[in-house]
């Protein structure tokens, strides 16, 4: 059956927003944005997947009802540019908590970010990057200029098999209501704990 004209004009949209559905999905967005290093976090998988599934869907019913339908009709645009938009604002928020908390950037990232990185002087150091480290890479809460007591030490210090709050440099702080300060790490030893002791007094 011969097409109308106004069924190849409702066609084309159709067909465009269906090509855009399937253009923009995970595999070809990861490596064209360079978004976490190739690849997209699972947060930011299902707003993808959500665009691209709401785009195919209006894209099908509006071929499947070229005759009647229109994909850039006033009922089709503005739930398809609500959605866009509700998508692109949850898109920006992430970026905000991204750029705001390092536990959050950890988490969207979908990657594991490293425990340590290299040192010239320790030989390796505990990443400040790693959302249970604080500034200076220290297992810590927060960053403190002065503590009243420093720890210094192994995994045994660190706390390597649990919680960041069960580790027993803060649950003296937290028994005796000194400030304790814990800068211990995995694999230290006597020559690194001086080198920290150091730097603990300055």
């Amino acid at each position: 059956m011969k097409q109308t004209k106004k069924e190849k004009i409702n066609a084309l949209p159709a067909i465009l927003l269906i090509a855009a559905g399937f253009l923009l999905n995970p595999w070809v967005l990861s490596p064209l944005l360079r978004l976490s290093h190739g690849h997209l976090s699972p947060l930011r998988l299902i707003v993808v997947l959500l665009f691209e599934i709401t785009a195919i869907s209006i894209g099908i019913y509006g071929l499947k009802h070229r005759k009647t339908y229109s994909v850039i009709s006033k009922n089709t645009l503005f739930p398809l540019l609500s959605v866009l938009l509700a998508l692109t604002t949850i898109e920006f928020a992430l970026h905000v908590l991204t750029w705001l908390s390092p536990s959050v950037a950890h988490v969207l990232s979908g990657r594991a970010i490293p425990l340590h990185i290299s040192d010239e002087r320790l030989g390796y150091r505990p990443n400040p990057a790693h959302p249970d480290h604080d500034a200076r890479g220290f297992r810590n809460r927060i960053s403190r200029v002065q503590a009243d007591i420093v720890a210094i030490g192994d995994s045994q210090t660190y706390g390597m098999a649990v919680r960041r709050e069960q580790a027993w440099p803060q649950q003296i702080e937290t028994l005796s209501g000194r400030t304790v300060y814990n800068m211990s790490f995995g694999g230290y030893g006597c020559v690194e704990g001086l080198a920290l002791l150091e730097e603990a007094k300055q």
